[in-house]
């Protein structure tokens, strides 16, 4: 199916709680220590950055393809900076809170760099591409599509800008890899699921709703048992996550989905719960601390109340800061009249 009209996806919502929680799963599950920890080896839960990647590449071009590249630049900034600064500014205060004088300049230079999306090394964590708020990391790749997707709006020609760019980026870097943060990072073999999602919102043939049943299947098949497959995480991680996000528009496009509130709900919050999990991860694991359980129960007791913790924090930021800074932000910057690409605001 080439979209080409604008819908809301509710199995786009659905799989975007979805890719959230499971972030959240295996952050819970790599903060425990390994004789604690019933569950080893499982990384699955990592590609929930990877369906994120995919949809952000699809709903982009089916909600923004048409926009001037100014207007686009100007809501994604609305959409993806102020919380992201707020999280940033209280996870950089929370690290510091013992500090009686200023940061040290390198501290400084971390802040700086997170803030405006720049891949560097952690002076925290030797070796890790990661801003303060770690998670963030992705939002390194995404505003980076983003930039690339605005000139393509700009020059006109969208998707061959797009490809070309992204292509010739990835294959550069195949060919001269390179441990510089930048590079490393614009190079990455995950810029083509950004990719391979707006080729799929042009390209794809639409296909039948048993079809998009059984592709969902075996890509969510397929993820939770990519522990066994030796293979870059585009591959083992990215091709099933575009199959499952294919799988559910399909059966959604053939014959609509039945709406779950929840699920809905989750997935309108999935950014804020994605951006203040460590909230969760720190909470849960004082909880088991305190209550000093062991085995099965104390398994449970730190992954459920991790990602309870998560999600309750998530929706709090969502309904209480994120909802009220992008209405007020998109109230007063937008002159043209209400936001337009109401089919997802993608992450």
């Amino acid at each position: 199916m080439a979209v080409g009209v604008r819908k809301n996806f509710l199995t786009i919502q659905y799989l975007r709680a979805f890719a959230a929680l499971i972030v959240v799963l295996h952050h819970a599950l790599g903060s425990l220590p390994q004789s604690a920890s019933l569950v080893t080896g499982f990384t699955a839960g990592a590609a929930g950055v990877d369906i994120f990647f995919f949809i952000s590449g699809f709903i982009m071009y089916v909600s923004a393809r048409d926009e001037p590249a100014g207007e686009f630049v100007r809501r994604r900034i609305i959409r993806i900076v102020p919380l992201y600064w707020l999280a940033t500014f209280m996870t950089f205060a929370y690290l510091n809170r013992r500090l009686v004088s200023l940061p040290d300049p390198e501290q400084l230079w971390h802040l700086g760099a997170s803030l405006f999306f720049i891949p560097h090394y952690s002076p925290l964590d030797p070796g890790q591409i990661w801003p303060v708020v770690v998670p963030g990391w992705t939002l390194n790749f995404e505003m980076f599509f983003y930039a690339i997707f605005a000139l393509g709006l700009l020059v006109r020609r969208l998707v061959p800008f797009v490809a070309a760019t992204i292509g010739a980026l990835v294959v550069t870097g195949q060919l001269l890899p390179s441990d510089n943060a930048l590079w490393s990072t614009y190079t990455s073999l995950k810029m083509c699921e950004f990719l391979a999602g707006l080729l799929v919102a042009r390209y794809a043939l639409h296909v039948s709703r048993g079809w998009g049943i059984g592709l969902l299947l075996a890509g969510t098949i397929l993820l939770m048992s990519s522990d066994m497959v030796d293979a870059p995480s585009v591959v083992k991680w990215g091709l099933p996550s575009a199959m499952m996000v294919i799988g559910a528009i399909s059966i959604e496009w053939d014959n609509g989905v039945r709406e779950s509130k929840f699920a809905l709900m989750l997935g309108n919050a999935s950014y804020s719960i994605y951006l203040f999990q460590i909230i969760g991860l720190v909470a849960g694991s004082r909880l088991s601390h305190s209550l000093q359980l062991g085995g099965l129960a104390g398994f449970l007791v730190h992954i459920l109340g991790t990602m309870t913790i998560a999600i309750i924090a998530g929706l709090v930021a969502h309904h209480f800061l994120e909802l009220p800074m992008t209405r007020f932000l998109r109230r007063h910057f937008f002159a043209r009249g209400q936001e337009t690409g109401q089919v997802l605001v993608a992450s």
